[in-house]
Formats: structure tokens, C-alpha cells, sequence
């Protein structure tokens, strides 16, 4: 059967060193026609069209060091602050992005692997400080993360948060969820959970425990000393908000977690 996919880019794609971010978000080679309904679906292959992208480690060794080389060396001469986290569970950034299988990964878009992006990153510290640290004031947030855009024409903060990168090829994991009253979940108006409802397994692709990203923050104006002091109380936010409140999705459920790598540090 024909698939909508031409096939010089399933032959490139498929190579050992090729982007599996691009290939998984925009390449899938594994599509049928549904019989009845006669739409482009994966049907039960969406396990193991994921298992191919599980079962190595993924990224280019040598391409994550340069780029994390550079981002250190931009850091330090901004005189910001790294700090290298390894995850202590599973991760699962951007799941709610569109994708084949239903359940998105964020990629990075040269680098092929698995990221969190600076955004959110600003956004987990900003919801840290707010809610857990009952010493900062909102006018400190605000000067530190930018006013909320609704209410202030400038979001711009004394801080810059860097994209947290990994620093090796990245494991992935399949992980499965299994709703048990899909009909009611869809629409709760309908009618109430029921016993005969069918369950549904749902698998999706996680980062690995044991994984170490670096992440990095930095003063917009490195001469400033408001900044500065800006930048130190981010560094000990940090730490203590990836470890308790986490990064991702499912972190009700304990994904997300990272703890300092002494390794690396």
C-alpha cells in the first residue's frame, strides 16, 4: 500500500544518525488506511512504531557536546549560572503536542533529542516562587519573571532562562496509560462511567530516569547588580522546584523530578 511519505525521505530518516524528532513528529512511515472510515490511522502499530525510537540511545554524541559547550560558555561569560540535573523519574516534556500516537514529546529542532524549553522553564520557577516561597513579593516576581502580558505591555524580566539541553544521547521509554471509561471521558454529559465500558491502553514515550540535562540561567544586563542578585535567587529556586514540583507532564504522578548530578557539576 502506498504510504504518505515519499521514499527518499523514509530512506534518510531511517539512517542511524538521523534527526528521530523530525522523524517522529512529521515523518511516520508506518500509516494504514482505516477499513471502515477511510483515514490515515496507526492503529495498534503505534507501540511499536514507538519501540524503534526506545530501544537506543538517541541523539549525536558529539553534536549534544558542542552544543552544550557553547551554551556553557554563553552562560558563563553572561555571568549567569549552570546547574546540571539528572531526572530521577520519567520525564515527558510537551505531551500535549500534536503527533500520531496522540501523546506529543517536545524535540529540539537541530539536536533531534528530547528538551525543555527556556519558556518552561521560566514558567515552573515563576509557579515556584509564587506558591512556595512565602519571603519573595510580587513585585520581585514580577521584576524577576516580567508582569504578566495581560496586565503590562512589557514581559521582559531581569533574568534569561536558557533551553535545558541534555548532555548526552538521551534514553527513551515507552509508558502506557490506560483510561478505563473512555466513552465518559470524551463526553462526561453523556452519561456516567460504567462497568462495561472497555478499557483503552494508551502507550506514549517518555525520557528515561537517569538522565542528565544542564540548565541555565542568566542576568539580562551581566553589569547589573539588580540582575545579579536576581540570577542567585533563581539558582536556589531551581533545585528545589525541579525536585518538588517537576518538569513536564504528569507530574501529579511523579514524573518529572530531577536531583542535582555531582558528576557533572
Amino acid at each position: 500500500m502506498m504510504m504518505p511519505l515519499y521514499v527518499e525521505a523514509s530512506t534518510v530518516l531511517n539512517a542511524k544518525d538521523s534527526n528521530k524528532g523530525l522523524w517522529f513528529e512529521k515523518f511516520c512511515n508506518q500509516w494504514e488506511i482505516h477499513e471502515k472510515y477511510a483515514y490515515w490511522t496507526l492503529e495498534k502499530k503505534k507501540q511499536a512504531w514507538m519501540q524503534s525510537v526506545s530501544n537506543s540511545k538517541i541523539g549525536d554524541a558529539h553534536q549534544l557536546n558542542c552544543a552544550v559547550k557553547r551554551m556553557e560558555k554563553l552562560i558563563q561569560f553572561r555571568s549567569g549560572k549552570l546547574y546540571y540535573m539528572k531526572t530521577i523519574s520519567r520525564f515527558v516534556p510537551g505531551m500535549g503536542r500534536s503527533n500520531p500516537v496522540d501523546n506529543g514529546l517536545t524535540w529540539h529542532h537541530t539536536l533531534g533529542v528530547p528538551y525543555l524549553p527556556g519558556s518552561s522553564v521560566k514558567g515552573i520557577l515563576r509557579s515556584w516562587a509564587t506558591s512556595y516561597d512565602t519571603m519573595v513579593t510580587s513585585t520581585q516576581i514580577n521584576d524577576i519573571f516580567g508582569p504578566i502580558p495581560e496586565k503590562s505591555n512589557s514581559s521582559v524580566g531581569s533574568v534569561v532562562f536558557f533551553d535545558a539541553l541534555p548532555v548526552a544521547p538521551v534514553q527513551l521509554e515507552i509508558d502506557i496509560m490506560t483510561p478505563h471509561h473512555p466513552e465518559y471521558y470524551k463526553d462526561p454529559k453523556k452519561g456516567k462511567p460504567v462497568d462495561w465500558e472497555s478499557p483503552n491502553p494508551i502507550p506514549f514515550l517518555t525520557v528515561a530516569e537517569g538522565q542528565t540535562f544542564v540548565f541555565g540561567v542568566a542576568p539580562r544586563c551581566s553589569g547589573n547588580e539588580g540582575d545579579q542578585k536576581a540570577v542567585q535567587m533563581v539558582t536556589e529556586w531551581l533545585p528545589q522546584a525541579l525536585d518538588w514540583i517537576g518538569a513536564g507532564a504528569k507530574t501529579a504522578w511523579g514524573y518529572g523530578r530531577f536531583a542535582s548530578d555531582s558528576k557533572q557539576g
